[in-house]
């Protein structure tokens, strides 16, 4: 479906879901990927929204070239690509508040 899609940023964002991905820590923080199409296109950019168990959320802002998978209390765990696009495993420290 993505390849069929058309249209202007703004009226895609009329139609299209708000987040693209959905992930949790072991600790119930909830991670959500707004959809971004200005900076990431129907996948979602660099910036995440994260809801911890008593609710505080705040945007935290990923590297370039980083595409998350797996989060846990401490780490981020995904996958890094170098500037050729060839991409390794990689984990970064949770960005501090």
């Amino acid at each position: 479906m993505a390849d069929m899609v058309q249209g202007a940023p703004h009226e895609l964002a009329s139609y299209l879901p708000r987040y693209v991905d959905f992930r949790c820590d072991e600790n119930g923080t909830i991670w959500l990927q707004p959809l971004d199409l200005d900076t990431g296109g129907l996948s979602g950019g660099p910036l995440w929204l994260r809801i911890e168990a008593d609710g505080a959320a705040r945007d935290v802002r990923l590297p370039e070239r980083f595409d998350a998978l797996r989060f846990t209390a401490s780490r981020i765990w995904g996958v890094s690509r170098d500037e050729f696009d060839r991409p390794s495993v990689a984990s970064i420290p949770l960005p501090a508040r």
